[in-house]
């Protein structure tokens, strides 16, 4: 029997405040208006006039949050978002107190003041931190642009200052952005590091993969390949490997080197295709994470957060879906979209009647991960002077199975300018000194290998059958699970549920394997015919081999 209920752990006031709740322990008297277990009076029209249908949203990361917006956008359906914390996609958000840093002698003259009101752009006493850090490149999250665009969440550019140190031999190198309209072309940073000849021939290894991927990102006989297949079929230094490429995609992938090798060929071909090789500028949310929920929560009807979900269970003679909360409580909807990560999916589904999605489900893998919010400078293993004038600091070593990533905040957020240094670390090698922890976050990722390419095949091939749906950045195919893969997700569901994108969707970020998996064929020629800047490759030539030659011209001359 259902009837109209007012949540009570609603954070706003929702424009149509009625749920569906299912009561199983009616009173007899309540019970004699319906026969057995049936669920009378569902109907969306009689309990939601000028809505459509009843659509639960699980989880409140980027595809929960886009999946809503995207519904709401259209104004059919009424739209009710779960999730089981506080914050979803703010979750790990750290509040710096500016009023507690201390200022330093270096500060900025334009941001000397240590009053909060000159620290501050919007007058607070503290700045909001993400955790992780969320950097974008447009070339490779064309749908998070897009979104972002059409819901108003302001972006700005960030020019990229980066370090990569090697531990066991003392060596330091790194490259900065030279920022040419929407472009940014890496310009390597001779200054940091002790010159060695090796490097010309990292220079031109780049330059070898970098044409190896415009090739054979489509390629279809690298699809049954991992990519340290891919790798040892190449042929690539053995340096160049471990002290570059690996881990540059093992901070993209935030995963061990081990991971990443077991990813399939054409997903990081065409990853480093879109981001590494179009030169597109880094941009980040100017208002954090924060700005980026407020405004795609505008979407839903209703908001439940900590709300735990226990179950999902199609009942198919009803043609609805029941759920069932960690609290007891029991709501029916015509259908139910599942964004949250894969192991946590697979326990919320009915092992009665959603036995075989939750044995695919067993095939994706899940790395833990670990970042801390400190200011133990001492955790620079390397000329802890250079690293401090960048912004991302990487550490390579031997003994350790991923790099250590610094982000020196202070370089990122106005408001820490003149403040003391504070850092952001990813996969911190030892424990900061005592005291000087301030946050800490532990956070899962869900990895891609080709036993789970197989498994999300024939999950969207069951897709919506059951009317559940699979969103979150593991489910869409042939892409790194970032943020954009969950927006694309969201968006694939949307459409299969009759809501058309306020955009044109853009499958470049998709390998060219998987496309069809998620579009029409008409979209996939679209989008695959798009090549490489035709200039780029002089343009990374010069950018590369000028510093050099400027760098060491007296030393050529006198030879």
């Amino acid at each position: 029997h259902t009837h109209t209920h007012t949540h009570t752990r609603l954070t706003r006031q929702p424009r149509d405040s009625t749920f569906f709740k299912l009561n199983m322990n009616t009173s007899s008297s309540a019970s004699s208006s319906t026969s057995g277990n049936s669920v009378a009076g569902t109907s969306s029209s009689s309990t939601h006039p000028g809505k459509g249908l009843r659509i639960a949203v699980i989880g409140a990361g980027i595809a929960g949050l886009s999946c809503g917006w995207i519904l709401g956008k259209a104004g059919h359906h009424h739209v009710t978002l779960f999730e089981r914390s506080h914050a979803g996609l703010n979750a790990f958000t750290y509040e710096a107190p500016l009023t507690q840093l201390r200022s330093t002698e270096c500060a900025d003259p334009a941001n000397n003041s240590t009053s909060t009101e000159a620290l501050s752009p919007n007058n607070e006493d503290h700045v909001k931190i993400d955790v992780p850090f969320r950097v974008h490149i447009p070339s490779y999250y064309p749908n998070l642009t897009n979104l972002c665009r059409l819901a108003g969440v302001a972006v700005e550019t960030l020019r990229n200052t980066t370090t990569i140190s090697h531990v066991e031999e003392q060596l330091c190198w790194g490259y900065r952005s030279l920022n040419l309209g929407l472009y940014s072309v890496p310009w390597l940073n001779w200054s940091l590091q002790n010159f060695r000849w090796s490097f010309l021939k990292f220079i031109f290894q780049f330059y070898q993969f970098r044409r190896d991927c415009a090739r054979d990102a489509h390629d279809p006989a690298y699809t049954t390949m991992t990519i340290a297949e891919y790798f040892n079929l190449k042929g690539y230094g053995e340096r160049f490997l471990s002290e570059l490429v690996y881990p540059f995609l093992s901070a993209a992938c935030t995963c061990s080197y081990d991971a990443v090798g077991k990813y399939p060929a054409h997903v990081i071909l065409n990853y480093f295709l879109q981001s590494a090789t179009r030169y597109r500028q880094w941009r980040r949310f100017s208002g954090g994470s924060t700005d980026l929920v407020k405004k795609l929560e505008a979407g839903f009807d209703d908001l439940c957060y900590n709300v735990g979900i226990a179950s999902v269970e199609p009942i198919s003679d009803e043609e609805i879906v029941k759920i069932t909360t960690t609290d007891g409580e029991e709501f029916l909807f015509d259908h139910v979209v599942i964004c949250t990560p894969p192991n946590t999916t697979r326990q919320m589904l009915s092992e009665e009647h959603m036995q075989r999605e939750r044995e695919l489900l067993k095939a994706f893998e899940i790395e833990s991960s670990s970042i801390t919010i400190h200011n133990d400078a001492s955790l620079f293993v390397a000329d802890q002077e250079q690293q401090s004038k960048t912004k991302f600091s990487v550490f390579v070593s031997t003994s350790e199975t991923k790099p250590m990533i610094h982000l020196t905040l202070n370089r990122v957020y106005p408001a820490l300018k003149g403040k003391e240094p504070l850092y952001e670390t990813w996969n911190c090698w030892r424990s900061p000194v005592e005291g000087s922890v301030k946050a800490e976050a532990k956070f899962e990722r869900p990895l891609v290998t080709l036993k789970s390419e197989a498994a999300l095949r024939e999950l969207l091939a069951e897709q919506g059958k059951k009317r559940v749906w699979f969103a979150g950045s593991y489910s869409t195919p042939g892409c790194v699970p970032l943020l954009e893969g969950g927006v694309l997700s969201a968006a694939t569901v949307t459409r299969q549920l009759g809501v058309s994108l306020p955009w044109q969707a853009d499958y470049s970020s998709i390998s060219e394997h998987s496309r069809a998996l998620v579009t029409t064929e008409d979209s996939c020629k679209a989008y695959s015919a798009s090549k490489p800047l035709p200039w780029s490759s002089l343009l990374v030539v010069l950018a590369l081999i000028s510093p050099l030659v400027l760098a060491h011209k007296s030393c050529w001359i006198n030879k």
